[in-house]
């Protein structure tokens, strides 16, 4: 994405991605918990797909805020350890 480049074909349309995740036995089902950690069995893998597409939006700072959201419901109730790497990575307080 930071090249410019396009996600790979099996990304082109979102329910391929949705199906990929479900049905290729090579990728592997965790489970995690809600962001306020109210209901669990959330797929994992299956939740990280929006944070690809997120990032891809054309205005830059939409691009990493929704992509953020995404990647925080993808770490569920241990988002926390998310934002604590996303500030030390880029030195915010």
């Amino acid at each position: 994405m930071d090249l410019g480049h396009e996600l790979p074909a099996q990304f082109n349309e979102l329910r391929h991605s949705w199906d990929r995740f479900f049905d290729d036995p090579a990728i592997p089902h965790t489970l995690v918990d809600s962001i306020d950690g109210s209901r669990g069995g959330f797929l994992k893998q299956a939740m990280a797909v929006p944070a690809l597409f997120d990032a891809m939006e054309p205005v830059p700072l939409r691009a990493a805020l929704d992509a953020l959201f995404a990647a925080a419901a993808t770490y569920g109730s241990d988002y926390p350890r998310l934002f604590d790497e996303v500030r030390r990575r880029f030195s915010l307080p």
